[in-house]
């Protein structure tokens, strides 16, 4: 998915924070850049980011 629309669902989601702390541009720019699809850099493997969180690691 687009960059734009995985902070918007994490943002609906209640995920763009720790303990009601909002993560910070720089930290959300961080995870974005973690899961940006290596060749297509507009995009975020979000079925990555799905599986880790899922995961617990």
């Amino acid at each position: 998915i687009s960059q734009s629309r995985f902070i918007r669902v994490l943002a609906s989601l209640g995920l763009t924070g720790l303990d009601g702390i909002p993560l910070t541009e720089a930290q959300m720019h961080a995870l974005c850049n973690h899961y940006r699809h290596p060749e297509h850099s507009d995009l975020i493997v979000w079925k990555q980011f799905e599986q880790d969180v899922e995961s617990g690691i």
